[in-house]
């Protein structure tokens, strides 16, 4: 499969625009420093990694309908990633410190590491469910249409 880097880069950055808004409005502060090229890189790192995801799941839906519940399925498991993204490297800071070179390190792979199981989780379920349904349709649409008989008394 040939990878859209354009949309990996758009992804990427739709995600660290939307971590930071999301840090701003729930927790009332956009991190400085350190601790905020961690968190952008992260943040990157999983959008980047997620799309790739959802891209590969996109196109093996085996049709338009499993194509959109895959994005239907992004859309709605992406928050979810996001805001457990942004949670992740809450241990890491209070054990190594946001102005130390692990934290700088490490963050971003427990960003990336965090928000990738979230989607993954998420577009295979809703992987699932498209070929469940598509799997269910096609068979429907090769059964003939039985015709009922009525069951007569025996007597």
């Amino acid at each position: 499969m040939k990878v859209n880097k354009t949309a990996l880069l758009l992804i990427g950055s739709a995600w660290v625009s939307a971590g930071l808004g999301l840090m701003a409005i729930h927790f009332g502060y956009v991190p400085s420093g350190v601790e905020l090229v961690a968190d952008l890189l992260g943040l990157f790192l999983a959008g980047a990694v997620s799309g790739a995801l959802f891209l590969l799941a996109h196109a093996a839906a085996p049709s338009p309908t499993g194509r959109g519940t895959v994005a239907l399925g992004y859309l709605l498991f992406a928050p979810v990633a996001l805001m457990t993204g942004l949670l992740a490297p809450v241990t890491l800071e209070r054990s190594a410190g946001t102005q130390s070179l692990a934290y700088l390190t490490l963050a971003p792979v427990f960003i990336a590491i965090a928000a990738t199981i979230v989607i993954g989780l998420g577009l295979f379920a809703t992987s699932l469910l498209a070929r469940t349904a598509h799997l269910l349709a096609t068979r429907m649409e090769a059964e003939p249409a039985r015709a009922t008989v009525p069951v007569r008394d025996r007597r």
